[in-house]
């Protein structure tokens, strides 16, 4: 592991032997790094997980390895030479996913993961006090339908929880409470605001937009931004009022970075970064937003039409119906053009290209989500 020193400009590294780091959280002073990564299998277990994959029932029922080792690194700032010191601060027989430093209670937050996603039961959030050395200091925090993930800590002692929903979890009380509950979509990400609540970063149609929230007892309110899909949110949490920073994307716009002065002045918000000026070079596809009502039930289903360049609204165009993966996930108010999304590509080849929002689509309640989910299709 390698650190920089930003007052020798030096590049140190750090022995850690054979271990890889999964995830990393830093002390309140900067001099203890924590970081949690899987145990390792001995070659017993290496051996034994090749024969049982060969058996996929015993492969499923027995899994060797699955537990963690939390680290600590000490940096020593008076001896440059030695710098730091690493050590074991406990071993947990989980396998631990998101890590999360609470420096007024002297312990660590952290989330843990299953192999898959049959038993919701594997994926919790847990405590351990760094004042003891037992294996008896970790706590289990949760026991939620869920899966919890994106741990932030509130000014107010609180850690916040993303699990496509908003969750506040008290340390202290150990009560928890949902944050956002008029919204009716999906949340994708939050970020603590300073003096507290939080900005929520949500998806409602095709539109993904932000939100904030001054308390729990407070509705979620959006703020005036662009159509479009907001991501990557993040404001200055010791300036409350300050300037944000956040990545946007429409059907007209390739996606750039963004700063606004304010929360308040999202709309004038000025790209910072040019890496994507080619897609405004281009005649592109023209988008647009495209319904239709299901007779059987009148449920009126979304999605993103793209018309090949210069041939808007045209008809007898040859059509390409190109489906999300999932489930649950949605095509969005955005421009992309990769690997895995391509329908830009497909219209500016000729074709018309539906993307449609079908049952189980996110960010348009939990009924329609539910419609799909988890329900066999076939035999």
């Amino acid at each position: 592991m390698y650190f920089y020193s930003v007052t020798t400009e030096k590049l140190i590294a750090v022995e850690i032997g054979t271990v890889q780091p999964s995830f990393i959280t830093w002390s309140d002073d900067d001099r203890i790094l924590y970081f949690v990564a899987q145990a390792m299998w001995s070659k017993e277990e290496e051996d034994a997980h090749r024969v049982e994959w060969k058996n996929v029932i015993n492969h499923r029922q027995i899994k060797p390895g699955e537990h963690s080792v939390i680290y600590r690194i000490t940096i020593d700032t008076n001896n440059l030479l030695l710098f730091a010191n690493v050590s074991i601060v406990a071993n947990v027989s989980l396998m631990v996913n998101e890590l999360l430093y609470v420096p007024y209670q002297q312990q660590l937050i952290f989330t843990s993961r299953g192999r898959s996603y049959e038993d919701l039961d594997n994926f919790e959030i847990y405590s351990i006090k760094l004042s003891s050395s037992s294996s008896s200091s970790l706590s289990r925090l949760t026991n939620m339908e869920g899966v919890e993930q994106e741990l932030k800590l509130s000014s107010d002692g609180k850690v916040q929880t993303t699990q496509r929903r908003l969750f506040s979890l008290d340390l202290t009380t150990g009560k928890i409470d949902r944050l956002g509950q008029n919204f009716d979509g999906v949340i994708t990400q939050c970020t603590v605001k300073s003096g507290g609540g939080v900005h929520i970063i949500g998806q409602l149609g095709l539109n993904v937009q932000v939100y904030t929230q001054e308390s729990i007892a407070d509705d979620a309110i959006q703020q005036r931004g662009s159509n479009g899909t907001y991501e990557r949110f993040s404001s200055l949490s010791h300036q409350p009022g300050g300037p944000v920073a956040f990545v946007f994307s429409s059907f007209e716009k390739p996606k750039e970075v963004y700063l606004a002065d304010s929360i308040d002045q999202l709309m004038s918000a000025k790209a910072i970064t040019n890496n994507n000026v080619l897609f405004t070079q281009r005649n592109l596809p023209q988008v647009k937003a495209y319904y239709w009502k299901n007779t059987a039930d009148n449920q009126v289903i979304e999605g993103v039409l793209h018309y090949p360049p210069g041939k808007s609204n045209e008809k007898n165009l040859p059509l390409l119906v190109l489906i999300h993966g999932g489930p649950n996930a949605a095509s969005l108010n955005e421009l992309q053009a990769n690997w895995n999304n391509w329908a830009t590509i497909a219209a500016t080849e000729g074709w018309l290209v539906l993307e449609p929002n079908y049952r189980g689509s996110t960010g348009y309640g939990d009924k329609f989500l539910g419609e799909l989910r988890l329900r066999l299709l076939s035999l």
